[in-house]
């Protein structure tokens, strides 16, 4: 078996052994998952799940989070980690939404997860459903970004 037909078998077994998964962080809207998302890197999804509720009891849009400061948010996220950071990220993006984008997120970008990937191939596999995430959001979902890799 060559390694695009063994990687094929993977992400069909994968497929069919989980065929509807949901989206592992709490949200209630495109926003709070867009943050949640920012939040999560090197973090688990349960941390992020312990410690989103308590900023969002704070501010769940972005005209809320730019009224906080950036070290009112970096004291809240601190336990996911990279808190310096994200807080920056969290209240610039907040205000880039509202002075573009009228506080909407317009466009979700979802890379999936590689599992599988070899350039010179011209090989990638990802698992994830682009096309789920804009049916549940009702957002347009860019997504299968490494498919010509």
């Amino acid at each position: 078996m060559k390694l695009k037909e063994k990687v094929d078998f993977l992400i069909n077994k994968l497929e069919e052994i989980y065929p509807n998964l949901d989206i592992p962080l709490d949200h209630k809207d495109e926003y709070t998952l867009l943050i949640a998302v920012l939040m999560s890197a090197q973090a688990t999804d349960k941390k992020v799940n312990e410690i989103t509720p308590i900023l969002f009891s704070r501010a769940d849009n972005p005209y809320d989070m730019v009224k906080m400061t950036i070290d009112e948010i970096r004291n809240i996220i601190k336990p996911v980690g990279l808190s310096p950071t994200k807080s920056k990220g969290i209240w610039n993006l907040s205000k880039i939404l509202i002075d573009k984008y009228d506080g909407n997120v317009q466009l979700i970008g979802y890379h999936g997860q590689t599992i599988f990937h070899n350039a010179q191939q011209k090989i990638s596999k990802q698992i994830g459903d682009g096309n789920l995430l804009s049916s549940l959001l009702k957002k347009d979902v860019v997504y299968n970004f490494r498919e010509n890799d």
